[in-house]
């Protein structure tokens, strides 16, 4: 088993599916952008990650995440094999997260802060 962690920025809204026997899994597209050597010359490089959040873990980051947020994921890195629209196989990246934390700035944070529950503040006691 090989554990990866791909930091990144989302490229699309989450993906939610559910399966026939209930569950719950949600994709995460993740952009992964960096420096590559081409011919001489320095060029932005991205690499796409598919990544599978399982469960009512992926249910609330579905609500919480959006194109365009900075999550950092860890889990089980595999390779996919598909077939392309013109024949030819492919082959694709993706990781079934085991863990995924936010790493977004303000826009972010106020996105999160908006879908918790409502907090209830008579009982408290002010420190």
């Amino acid at each position: 088993m090989i554990h990866a962690v791909v930091n990144g920025n989302l490229g699309a809204d989450p993906e939610t599916k559910s399966l026939p026997d209930g569950t719950t899994v949600v994709r995460l597209r993740i952009g992964a952008s960096h420096r590559a050597k081409v011919g001489g010359e320095w060029v932005d490089a991205t690499t796409w990650v598919s990544c599978d959040v399982w469960g009512k873990r992926g249910e609330t980051l579905a609500r919480l995440l959006a194109k365009g947020s900075k999550v950092s994921v860890r889990g089980v890195l595999a390779v996919r094999e598909y077939d392309k629209k013109d024949g030819s196989k492919g082959y694709g990246v993706e990781v079934r997260a085991d863990d995924v934390e936010l790493m977004g700035g303000k826009q972010d944070r106020e996105r999160a802060a908006s879908h918790q529950a409502p907090h209830d503040d008579a009982g408290d006691i002010p420190f």
